[in-house]
């Protein structure tokens, strides 16, 4: 398959000519529709590859990436990217667009809690499994580290007590040193019968 090896060749090329591995990345499909795009994934690996060795390469990864996502009904996957973002940017030091990025995160999340509380077609799974409430969970937790005094507003926007109870557990936890888990699950269970897990990390 044609595009699954240049994606093996990008991800080769990362470390050793990361400015070709980026140009390659915006060269992929975008193609939105799934959980996984193609152009959205392999500039995540870039950053991810390069924020070491070669910030000024992550930079303009991310910032491509950014300007890809619209905030227009996001796939969970998307926030994840998000929040791997800011988490990237907040290790290159830039508190700015750490910030910014989580912020940008936070707001799609109320696009996902829409899907899970929609009262015609609920999800039917363990609320603390939603997906709303785990990203929710992961950017209260990155806020922890990037910009504490982002995470009264982050919570005070919850609309579920509910979740915003769960959350306060899960975050006292972390203030007492719980690792976040690296991989999360979350559960979506509406009326069509169908139950979806995702992993995300």
């Amino acid at each position: 398959d044609d595009f699954l090896q240049r994606y093996a060749r990008m991800q080769d090329t990362i470390k050793r000519e990361p400015r070709d591995a980026l140009t390659m990345a915006l060269a992929m499909p975008d193609w939105r529709e799934g959980p996984f795009d193609p152009r959205l994934s392999a500039l995540m690996e870039v950053a991810q590859g390069t924020v070491k060795k070669s910030p000024e390469i992550c930079r303009s990864a991310l910032w491509e990436m950014r300007k890809l996502v619209g905030s227009d009904q996001p796939q969970p996957q998307i926030t994840d990217l998000l929040l791997q973002a800011a988490d990237l940017y907040h290790q290159m030091g830039d508190t700015d667009n750490a910030k910014t990025t989580l912020k940008q995160a936070a707001r799609s999340i109320d696009q996902h809690y829409k899907k899970d509380s929609d009262l015609g077609d609920p999800n039917k799974a363990f609320k603390g499994n939603w997906p709303s409430t785990q990203l929710w969970g992961r950017c209260l937790h990155l806020s922890t580290r990037i910009a504490p005094e982002l995470q009264e507003p982050i919570m005070a926007d919850i609309p579920d007590p509910e979740i915003q109870t769960f959350l306060k557990v899960m975050i006292a936890n972390a203030l007492l040193g719980a690792e976040h888990p690296g991989k999360i699950i979350v559960t979506e269970a509406h009326n069509d019968g169908k139950r979806h897990n995702f992993m995300m990390r």
